[in-house]
């Protein structure tokens, strides 16, 4: 072993030699550089290796090569690239490629690789890199996600990371991730052929017209020398592409959603994802359209999905436009028939999120009084109902949110508490509600925090905060004494805890 760690440190001598040539490094320097390879090389070269000794020794080398390159910059006269300017890189990457040959199957190590490679602009080794990690874990999308995110982003090849998805989701076709990301970037490439369309046009402009050609050259070269490697389409054909073509008007990206809800067609939340991919984007009204459709059609029952189409007419109208406070009543009147005809928690909860954010968005005095009634009416409406009606329970987060709002909005403390006592008495193990409860009640009224705290902790014994929040009220009212009466108490709480 002790011969084959002599040879790898022989064979670094060059770079070494070339340092001190160049006046980088003094001759005491190298001999520490020697003295710390040599431990890592012992170390790298054991039977038995860990993942930490090949880390050490990477980090070594690359703070090493930033001393170098650090050093080289402040010379005031720049030397020719040498030896000593590719070695330290070149030796970085055979250590990550003996460390992977030993942990082939350690994904955050994959992971560091591909960073320090993109770090580097080592494209010729990320190719490889990707090649080999995609054959040896192509279950795991970041992967899939980060080969493709290449293609597109530094190779400017857009075939290459489309098919990269399509490989990716035909061996992970449930992977929300992977259809996700997919879906991005054919957005991204239909924005960027908007674009690029919009500068070629922009120049023939001004091929026909000279005059107007000049305030745009700089804008035109620029943006043009970009789009024209991103772009798989050439000059003429991006050109000639009409307002109406199906790639700009999101053809691309609609495809990719119809095949991601074919093969994962019951969860709504990610088709929610998509509309909130969409609003990183302009212009996609056509592929909104369709997500909400989709929802409307596959989910007609379900409150997520008709919460999102209720709202969607107003998202045209910002708040105090002309047609603003319409689309609200119609709106208003949607939520009003959906609840009539299927009652639940979960959709009262949306329209009382709609309608306190649709207070927190307008100024108006006479609409935020109508808002504040609505969002009286419906809460008060839902708990009554819960009341009257044995099978109806109102949900954790309904009482929550109920809560919160006669808290902050309606500044009605003494209601919100006793909203707060009904809702821990229905859903004892609930903590967030126990914490809404005791928000509510003053540090004066001690007792009445202990009596509250006690029972929280009967049914929420884990909770450290209760713990903590039970502890600072008990000495606070005891003045540091504990009463023999209530030690037996305290401690059947502790066990019950334990």
């Amino acid at each position: 072993m002790a011969e084959k760690v002599q040879q790898r440190i022989e064979k670094r001598l060059p770079e070494l030699e070339d340092l001190l040539v160049k006046e980088l490094f003094t001759q005491d320097e190298l001999n520490h550089i020697i003295k710390k390879r040599k431990a890592f090389e012992s170390a790298i070269s054991r039977r038995v290796t860990q993942k930490a000794d090949y880390l050490r020794y990477i980090e070594y080398e690359i703070n090493l090569e930033q001393l170098r390159a650090k050093r080289k910059s402040r010379l005031s006269k720049k030397p020719k690239d040498s030896v000593s300017d590719f070695a330290g890189i070149k030796h970085i990457h055979n250590l990550f490629q003996k460390a992977l040959f030993k942990f082939k199957g350690d994904v955050l190590l994959w992971l560091q690789y591909i960073d320090f490679s993109q770090t580097q602009g080592s494209n010729r080794r990320l190719a490889q890199i990707f090649a080999d990690v995609l054959r040896l874990h192509p279950t795991k999308e970041v992967f899939w996600i980060q080969a493709a995110t290449w293609e597109f982003s530094t190779n400017f090849n857009t075939e290459a990371a489309r098919n990269l998805f399509q490989r990716g989701l035909r061996l992970n076709p449930k992977s929300q991730t992977l259809w996700l990301e997919y879906f991005r970037l054919e957005l991204k490439f239909t924005e960027k052929i908007k674009l690029r369309r919009k500068l070629l046009l922009k120049r023939h402009v001004s091929d026909v017209d000279p005059e107007n050609s000049q305030s745009d050259a700089s804008a035109s070269s620029h943006s043009d020398q970009e789009e024209s490697n991103i772009l798989s389409l050439g000059d003429k054909q991006v050109q000639e592409l009409s307002e109406s073509d199906p790639i700009l008007s999101g053809a691309l990206s609609q495809a990719v959603y119809r095949n991601a809800i074919e093969d994962i067609p019951y969860d709504v939340e990610f088709r929610v994802r998509f509309l909130e991919i969409y609003s990183l984007f302009s212009g996609n009204q056509e592929g909104i359209q369709l997500v909400y459709d989709s929802l409307l059609r596959d989910f007609p029952e379900d409150a997520r999905a008709v919460d999102l189409t209720i709202r969607l007419p107003l998202e045209k109208y910002s708040a105090g436009s002309k047609d603003y406070i319409s689309a609200l009543e119609k709106c208003v009147a949607k939520y009003d028939d959906a609840l009539a005809s299927s009652f639940t928690s979960r959709l009262t909860l949306f329209y009382g999120e709609f309608l306190r954010n649709c207070l927190a968005e307008n100024e108006d005095a006479s609409l935020k009084t109508y808002l504040q009634l609505k969002l009286k009416s419906v809460l008060s409406s839902a708990r009554k109902r819960a009341q009257d009606d044995a099978d109806t329970v109102l949900s954790p987060e309904l009482y929550e949110f109920y809560i919160v709002v006669l808290r902050d909005v309606f500044s009605k403390v003494t209601q919100a508490r006793k909203v707060a006592d009904e809702a821990s008495r229905l859903h004892p193990g609930e903590l967030g509600i126990w914490k809404l409860f005791l928000s509510l009640v003053p540090e004066q009224e001690n007792d009445e925090r202990l009596l509250i705290l006690e029972t929280a902790l009967s049914h929420c014994c884990s909770s450290v905060e209760l713990w903590n929040m039970y502890l600072e009220s008990y000495i606070g009212s005891m003045n540091g004494q504990v009463e023999d009466s209530d030690r037996g108490k305290h401690e059947k709480l502790f066990l019950v805890s334990l």
